[in-house]
């Protein structure tokens, strides 16, 4: 709960920001279902069985595995805790029906009252979500695993034991399914029963944004450097070209945030989170500086006030900001970079360049693979790295955050740029 679809989609997603191996993410994320045993309230780690008392229980997960989080499959098994707890919730409380007793009596369908025994209750729900599960494979939402390898990192715990051929039989069944898809498979009608894809979409994107804050907030720590540099931008553009880096990206980049908060006290990540931002990015091309491209606009972090990521016009942009600003929303910060992206072998983030107006010139980078690790020890390690590829901090020079400066008029320095 949800169907497999959707968990692979979802995971996918959440490694977008956590940067871990995607087949093991996504193979950890449907492993509470294809383990030996059949015990779904064991490998899921429920404390009851009955509807919200016998919801996935991703605390006691964590409590028990915190040594083992390091291993992507078993990020991907809190995954699939975490969204079917967070699925399960949402559908008990907004679409079953219990009399005083809490004993569940039927469904709302369609915001109809229908009573209906359990076996009933459990085949619509499946169904809905089957449904769903065909439009996320239909327009892009799921990709194929790569090969076998991440079925390496599956280890048995005592609530799921795993055998490597079901596994191997998973991973290429599942990439047959994405064969399947083709022009006639996407022409096809989605009759839901109980709400509607709008909504579907809504638990879906509120599931993301649930999973990465548990994350977050429990399990990962991600550290992000931003230090301030004091010398040309060649200089360091030299270094990264001497170990072998590769300019993958150049943007010149216009940010605009509004906000209805009060963003005194706020640490750089606070103030990130309690505003709406507008980015606006036009690609620089380094062989030929005076090639004109075309300007992109998306909105990040909206609170549900509009849709975000969506690549917009310019009117569109205007339309929106207008109804941001009717909402209260005051703007407070407007600000431009040049960011230069670099990227050495298969590190999974960028070294960034960034010459941002009025603040400077800054080096930002952050590496998932130490997300696992204490603050000081992520900062250690990414201070190490960067020294290996020939710059030079010292494990006591503080990053300077951007929008803190901006908002006092003044340098505002902190351990993490993204805490």
């Amino acid at each position: 709960m949800p169907n497999h679809k959707a968990h692979l989609a979802i995971a996918k997603l959440v490694n977008e920001k956590i940067n871990m191996d995607l087949d093991s993410i996504m193979l950890g994320s449907v492993l509470p279902d294809i383990c030996n045993n059949k015990v779904h309230s064991k490998s899921h780690f429920q404390v009851g069985e009955k509807d919200l008392e016998g919801l996935a229980n991703p605390d006691k997960f964590v409590k028990k595995y915190k040594n083992k989080l390091s291993n992507p499959t078993m990020i991907g098994y809190l995954i699939h805790i975490l969204t079917d707890r967070y699925y399960n919730e949402y559908l008990f409380k907004h679409f079953y029906i219990y009399d005083k007793d809490d004993n569940c009596l039927g469904m709302y369908l369609k915001g109809k009252q229908v009573y209906l025994n359990s076996e009933e209750r459990k085949h619509i729900k499946h169904r809905e979500l089957d449904i769903y599960d065909k439009w996320l494979m239909n327009h892009g939402f799921l990709c194929k695993f790569k090969d076998n390898k991440c079925i390496n990192n599956v280890i048995d715990i005592d609530e799921a034991k795993f055998d490597k051929e079901r596994l191997e039989s998973y991973v290429k069944s599942s990439n047959k399914d994405l064969d399947k898809i083709n022009i006639f498979s996407k022409i096809c009608f989605y009759n839901y029963k109980i709400t509607n894809k709008k909504e579907l979409d809504k638990i879906f994107n509120g599931c993301i944004k649930y999973v990465l804050d548990y994350l977050f907030d429990n399990v990962l720590l991600a550290v992000e450097v931003g230090f301030k540099l004091n010398k040309d931008i060649n200089y360091y553009k030299e270094i990264l070209n001497k170990c072998g880096a590769i300019n993958t990206h150049n943007y010149k980049t216009h940010d605009m945030y509004w906000t209805n908060k009060d963003l005194k006290n706020m640490s750089e990540n606070e103030m990130k989170n309690s505003c709406i931002r507008l980015r606006e990015t036009q690609t620089i091309d380094e062989n030929d500086p005076n090639r004109i491209h075309k300007k992109s606009y998306r909105f990040q972090n909206t609170f549900n006030l509009i849709k975000e990521n969506e690549y917009l016009s310019a009117d569109e942009v205007n339309k929106l900001i207008s109804k941001i600003e009717s909402e209260g929303y005051k703007k407070v910060f407007d600000t431009s970079k040049t960011d230069y992206q670099y990227q050495i072998g298969d590190m999974k983030s960028m070294i960034q360049l960034q010459n941002i107006e009025n603040v400077g010139l800054l080096l930002y980078y952050d590496n998932p693979d130490y997300y696992t690790y204490s603050l000081d020890e992520q900062r250690k390690k990414i201070i190490d790295e960067l020294n290996s590829y020939g710059f030079n901090f010292k494990y006591g020079k503080l990053g300077l955050d951007k929008l803190r400066t901006l908002y006092y008029g003044k340098e505002m320095y902190s351990k993490n740029q993204n805490g």
